[in-house]
């Protein structure tokens, strides 16, 4: 009765429920500046999560984790998915917002969002000082795609930087303060201000009656360029610095797939077939991804066998340094080597592994520089995908599964199919298609010649050239 009475409280819905989903599986985080029975941190699963947050109301300071996870703990190597994105603003060290009512702050917020072309914020809570500001997602974002979830967070920020957005809370293991719970240090309610119930520039009505977003809508709205975009970008930087060598490559694909391509490569069919970007930081978390992959494929979900954990955990903790994701690189190391890959293990164990590696990011955190081969280079270790392949032993079954530790010949063959259907969209015609459609002109041309016309009236009512013609008629 006394969680009912507490319930009340609320005037629609806990707001943490408006994102996670008591229905689905993943543990969230409930946080306490004051220790609470021992401890600061409280990790639930989803479905408990409506009877454990009536204990934390009108308690002072109280926070719950932005993310999901699959293991009980906060680490970003245990993230399961992202339902939103968001901006923490400190209002309260903005000027011209200070002395402003919380109402009178979100009027301002969702006036510059609306002269900014960024989406209505799904819900803004009242921080005791300050605005959270939410984007809901339509679909939550997995663990893989945390790299452009941070790019998508990035420039949420910048593009808030007048209402005191926080760059230093904008990470996928980020809490924010819980409400119906005060802050310590204005003696505030935690309180909802908005919930968006309208949808405008792309967002949906979700199941709660709050307006979500996709995220590609939302990364749409706020990065330089969206995928596709990155991908041509690349496509015609490449085709600046290697054109003759594209062109080549191209004639010989032709002679040996037996496809052409009306108007030659004038059509730009390659430009399109190239992969995405290479980022170095998304490469690593790409890599990483592949590591747990790779173990789930050898059956090894629990846990590799003693052979194979040190290249697997010392691996792990290099893509992990590569990503720049993690405050806590040395914490991170033990939750995925303890979670994933070698859960037997002691963290000296785990130390002796990954000291090299945790050595090398710190270093390259401070700025410095290593010399190798001639030039100077960031400390930490970079492997070749040819190494990676060889120190793994990765068979060409399990590379088909992998995104990015792949052999030369996996390589070769999706640059094969991304070239047929770059091909193929740009309105390629198969060999047999284009020996007919040369056979039926040829017949046309030496029909029209018997009529009496002039090469360059056959060519005029064939749309080829005079040449063409010529050819045709002395077939």
């Amino acid at each position: 009765m006394a969680a009912l009475a507490q319930r009340a409280l609320w005037f629609d819905e806990p707001e943490p429920l408006l994102y996670h989903d008591p229905s689905q599986r993943g543990f969230v985080s409930l946080f306490s500046r004051e220790r609470v029975a021992g401890r600061n941190q409280t990790v639930v699963q989803l479905a408990q999560l409506a009877d454990a947050l009536p204990a934390h109301l009108g308690q002072a300071d109280r926070y719950i984790s932005v993310g999901v996870f699959h293991q009980p703990n906060r680490r970003l190597v245990s993230l399961a998915r992202m339902p939103m994105t968001f901006s923490d603003l400190d209002t309260y060290k903005v000027e011209r917002l200070q002395g402003l009512a919380p109402e009178a702050q979100l009027e301002e917020l969702l006036y510059a969002c609306s002269q900014r072309q960024l989406p209505e914020p799904s819900v803004v809570v009242y921080s005791g000082r300050g605005l959270q500001a939410k984007w809901l997602l339509t679909d939550a974002m997995p663990r893989a795609g945390v790299m452009r979830w941070s790019a998508v967070q990035r420039a949420l920020n910048a593009a808030l930087k007048d209402f005191g957005a926080d760059d230093a809370a904008l990470g996928a293991t980020q809490l924010l303060r819980l409400e119906g719970s005060h802050s310590s240090r204005s003696g505030e309610l935690i309180r909802v201000l908005h919930r968006a119930t309208t949808p405008t520039q792309g967002g949906k009505r979700l199941a709660s009656g709050v307006v979500g977003y996709d995220f590609d809508i939302l990364a749409e709205h706020l990065l330089p360029f969206d995928r596709r975009e990155l991908a041509e970008l690349r496509a015609a930087r490449h085709a600046q610095r290697a054109q003759d060598a594209r062109e080549q490559k191209a004639r010989e694909a032709v002679r040996s797939k037996l496809v052409v391509l009306p108007g030659g490569l004038a059509a730009g069919g390659l430009a399109k077939a190239s992969a995405r970007p290479l980022i170095p930081s998304q490469l690593a978390w790409d890599r990483l991804e592949d590591l747990r992959t790779l173990a789930s494929l050898r059956g090894h979900g629990n846990g590799l066998p003693a052979g194979q954990r040190n290249t697997f955990v010392f691996l792990a903790a290099c893509f992990l340094a590569q990503s720049r994701l993690v405050r806590n690189l040395r914490e991170e190391v033990h939750t995925l080597a303890a979670s994933v890959f070698a859960p037997d293990w002691q963290a000296a164990e785990v130390r002796s592994c990954v000291s090299a590696v945790i050595a090398r990011a710190e270093a390259s955190a401070r700025g410095e520089m290593v010399e190798y081969e001639g030039k100077s280079r960031d400390p930490c270790y970079w492997f070749k995908n040819a190494t990676l392949v060889d120190r793994l032993g990765i068979t060409d079954e399990e590379a088909r599964q992998l995104a990015t530790i792949l052999p030369a010949d996996e390589t070769r063959r999706r640059n094969t199919e991304r070239h047929r259907a770059a091909r193929r969209a740009a309105g390629a015609i198969e060999r047999v298609a284009y020996l007919q459609q040369s056979a039926d002109k040829r017949h046309q041309a030496r029909e029209l010649r018997v009529q009496g016309l002039s090469q360059s009236a056959i060519a005029c009512a064939l749309s080829v050239g005079r040449s063409t013609v010529a050819g045709y008629l002395k077939g």
